[in-house]
């Protein structure tokens, strides 16, 4: 579908990185951004709109309308439960001429739930942390008996959530307490070994953007603490852009995905969890990347 339209609506107005995705539009390319977020944005209320939210019915309906009021032609969302509605509603875009930027239903749908991109990664084989998931009680103290025989430290994070929300660490002295605690974490929960740093935020662009540079590995220079932002730096782990690379063939990529990664006590890296929309820090990659900038443009130009 080729677009002439160069207005572009970016969700989540008010993210922390979007004044330098921002520059990056508005310096390079022709494209005329317009954002959209669930609060009131400092922005030029000209090319600023309000959303109701995903979780209100009228959502959907409320900003295909303001698309269509503005007359822009082209979407990219970047929150999951952004990315999420607009995958499932990709048709009724395309009715209207609406080109949107993100990865089919299917793949989102799996991506948004951390043990089914868990399943999805071991089944090519990509090493992934230790895992239990648990129903009862019963099995939830069988699952945190299982860590303390195998010696590790462990973590209880949420199945489904927005970013890296309430995530719970517990060393193996605190495992006694921790076995009284089903209640707390009775749902939407799951159990997964505590990794050390080095922490790895890779950019894995879909080969519609890029043949070339299309996956690049950020190492986090703030590793205990990943999402208090103290910067990153680019580096090359062959052996892990490999596994990136490979994902990437495997699930069909379509636009831009986010991975995090970590480091065991050996010093392996393993796949935390795959995120279906691009990295809040994305922007870095383009930055320190000029040929993937250019790619990236001419992609949201087209």
């Amino acid at each position: 579908m080729t677009l002439n339209n160069n207005k572009i609506l970016i969700s989540c107005a008010n993210g922390k990185k979007i004044n330098q995705l921002e520059k990056i539009l508005k310096r390079h390319s022709n494209l005329k951004v317009y954002f959209t977020d669930i609060n009131y944005s400092k922005r030029n209320n000209k090319f600023f709109f309000l959303n109701l939210g995903v979780n209100n019915k009228n959502y959907f309906k409320q900003l295909i309308y303001n698309l269509n009021k503005h007359n822009i032609k082209k979407y990219l969302p970047l929150a999951d439960e952004e990315v999420l509605v607009a995958s499932k509603y990709k048709r009724i875009f395309s009715k209207y001429k609406i080109k949107v930027y993100c990865n089919k239903y299917n793949l989102v749908k799996i991506l948004n739930d951390k043990i089914k991109t868990l399943k999805l990664l071991q089944k090519y084989n990509i090493p992934v942390p230790i895992w239990k998931k648990y129903n009862s009680s019963k099995t939830f103290i069988q699952s945190v008996e299982y860590f303390f025989d195998l010696n590790l430290d462990l973590v209880l994070k949420p199945i489904v959530s927005r970013g890296n929300r309430n995530i719970n660490f517990f060393k193996k002295k605190n495992y006694k307490i921790l076995k009284y605690s089903y209640n707390k974490f009775k749902r939407n929960f799951f159990f997964n070994e505590m990794l050390y740093p080095e922490y790895y935020d890779v950019d894995i662009f879909s080969k519609n953007i890029t043949n070339k540079n299309n996956v690049i590995i950020r190492k986090n220079l703030n590793p205990l603490k990943p999402t208090i932002y103290k910067g990153f730096k680019i580096v090359r782990k062959m052996n892990f852009a490999k596994s990136c690379k490979y994902i990437n063939n495997k699930i069909g990529n379509e636009f831009l995905i986010d991975v995090d990664a970590m480091t065991d006590g050996e010093g392996k890296v393993k796949i935390i969890e795959v995120n279906s929309r691009p990295s809040g820090a994305f922007t870095y990659s383009l930055q320190k990347n000029s040929n993937l900038k250019n790619d990236f443009i001419k992609y949201l130009s087209k």
